[in-house]
């Protein structure tokens, strides 16, 4: 699976999806949240199992399956 999600991220990158981040998502955070929809959006994720909680207006760290560290 992890080998999987580390293409998934090269091909995203190849296309340059990351640097597409709205006003309101500059900085880290942004970034991180930027990322991780954008794997969402290229992994079909309105059909995973467990995605209730993903793309709302809400901290990343409470969308279902998303940790977040701070550093």
């Amino acid at each position: 699976m992890a080998s999987r999600l580390t293409a998934v991220f090269a091909v995203l990158a190849l296309f340059g999806v990351f640097a597409v981040v709205p006003a309101e998502w500059q900085g880290s955070v942004g970034s991180d949240m930027a990322a991780v929809v954008a794997l969402y959006d290229a992994t079909d994720g309105l059909n995973w199992r467990r995605c209730a909680y993903w793309k709302i207006d809400a901290p990343l760290s409470e969308w279902e399956g998303v940790e977040t560290t701070t550093t």
